[in-house]
């Protein structure tokens, strides 16, 4: 027992709430000297909303029933801090089958639950940076394939104009050679730029593809 009483709080109450003795644990834990606890209701342990919510009402009612409850609460100290308690609380019968008191076990569980609320916000932050790396890249590949199409619709136009050149060229007849040769050389660019706008375009349908994935 005596181990228990170092290792975990206690604190015993009527069954109406009102405490009556609490062990150092616990008063250090919450902030309170005894004498500030005893005689007070044990809801003053509670912040303004839990201490109005029905979970609440219903502890005291299970427990009024002689039923026992165990499970964790948040409590508040009197500093305004909340702590976690994973808490059993006992109702204590007499001779004749009545609950008289109340007493509550609880082990301190709020370093564990802040850990777990950071690694939460740890990872809520990775997954919103991820999702922002992701639409820039989104953005921006698509802004590369407007210009892609941009460049096509150059190609296309050019490969017109290098055709329309030659035929020009070819009823020119002997006059006509020197342009035929510039026509050659554009329609040659023409389609280097075709097959640079091709692979682009691929990589870009691959970039697009490994984003949504």
């Amino acid at each position: 027992m005596e181990a228990i009483d170092r290792s975990q709080c206690w604190l015993e109450m009527t069954i109406d709430g009102t405490i009556v003795t609490a062990n150092r644990n616990l008063l250090t834990l919450m902030g309170y000297t005894m004498t500030e606890l005893a005689g007070r209701h044990h809801s003053m342990l509670c912040s303004p909303e839990d201490r109005a919510s029905q979970d609440y009402v219903d502890l005291w009612a299970n427990l009024r029933a002689g039923r026992f409850v165990q499970r964790e609460y948040r409590r508040r100290t009197k500093g305004g801090a909340d702590v976690h308690l994973q808490a059993t609380y006992n109702p204590i019968f007499d001779q004749h089958g009545s609950v008289v008191k109340i007493v509550k076990w609880a082990t301190d569980v709020t370093a564990m639950r802040q850990a777990e609320q950071t690694e939460s916000a740890r990872a809520q932050q990775f997954r919103q940076e991820a999702e922002t790396r992701r639409k820039a890249h989104e953005d921006t590949l698509s802004k590369l394939a407007e210009i892609v199409d941009d460049i096509g619709a150059v190609t296309r136009q050019t490969s017109m104009l290098a055709l329309n050149a030659s035929i020009e060229a070819a009823r020119a007849g002997e006059r006509g050679k020197s342009f035929a040769v510039v026509a050659n050389e554009v329609k040659m660019l023409s389609g280097r730029i075709k097959d640079a706008t091709s692979t682009a375009a691929n990589v870009l349908t691959y970039g697009q593809q490994s984003i949504r994935l």
